[in-house]
């Protein structure tokens, strides 16, 4: 058996195009959902208190944010913060 270091990026160890974006937009997801968690929302409740779509957030909770830009990722996460989510 051959074992690998991580980089520390999975993204980047799966030799995955836009690797470092996509770990940076992983984190705005992570830290999303652990926001959301604490105010004890569900999906709907945030998107609608946050303004973003319920498909988009559902997405991004689910990792499919491949589509969407660090800034779109940082703005939601901001709104979160800000509102109090």
């Amino acid at each position: 058996m051959n074992i690998e270091r991580s980089t520390g990026n999975v993204y980047a160890d799966l030799g995955l195009q836009g690797a470092d974006e996509m770990l940076i937009k992983s984190g705005y997801a992570t830290k999303m959902a652990a926001l959301i968690k604490t105010a004890n929302l569900n999906e709907s409740e945030a998107a609608q208190i946050t303004g973003i779509t319920l498909e988009t957030l559902s997405q991004i909770l689910r990792g499919k944010f491949r589509d969407l830009s660090v800034a779109t990722m940082e703005d939601y996460h901001r709104r979160m913060k800000e509102i109090g989510i």
